[in-house]
């Protein structure tokens, strides 16, 4: 199973050329599958490396990178791994969490519950607290349309959670952030 790392200085990042790499990376691993489904599976990709490098940068407070990505058969596994300040818990949407903003370790009070922590038009992005140091996120269908005028600064997590299979977060015992996201290669055999 082959895996790719690297280490970066989050300062000295240029987004465009992680993809870039990540991409080459990819599509070498996955030439064996057919040009129609390897751009989707590419776009998607590309949209998952560029929001998790963004939130490491812009909401993360990381100096320090570190990007693994395995590739197998049938899925990729990509972790970003940063010394940030830990993933701030939000909700404007959610009553039980409204006015709070929880960082890792989690209150007991919260573990085991699940809150919406971004609505969009047609999905609204749930995150269930599951022990006091991890998150996994998840993308439902809303049963009422809303206008959205503006984007949300979870909007790039719920693009994540559309088009991977798993997303979690979890802060490590070396307290590092650790996103990690599971992704399955569907095509044609």
């Amino acid at each position: 199973m082959p895996v790719i790392e690297w280490d970066i200085k989050v300062d000295h990042i240029i987004t465009d050329d992680v993809v870039d790499k990540s991409v080459e990376h990819f599509n070498w691993e996955m030439k064996h599958i057919p040009k129609e489904y390897l751009d989707d599976i590419i776009i998607e990709l590309k949209i998952i490396i560029f929001e998790m490098i963004t939130n490491v940068k812009v909401h993360g407070g990381a100096k320090n990178l570190k990007l693994r990505y395995t590739v197998a058969d049938d899925d990729i596994k990509l972790e970003f791994i940063s010394d940030g300040s830990g993933f701030k818990l939000r909700s404007e949407h959610d009553d039980f969490l409204k006015n709070e903003v929880l960082i890792p370790p989690f209150p007991e009070k919260f573990i085991g519950k699940r809150f919406i922590i971004y609505k969009g038009i047609e999905e609204e992005l749930m995150c269930m607290v599951s022990s006091s140091n991890k998150l996994i996120f998840h993308v439902t269908p809303k049963n009422v349309f809303q206008n959205t005028n503006e984007i949300h600064e979870h909007f790039g997590l719920q693009l994540i959670a559309t088009v991977s299979e798993n997303f979690e977060y979890h802060r490590n015992s070396d307290n590092l952030d650790v996103f990690l996201i599971h992704k399955k290669i569907k095509h044609a055999h």
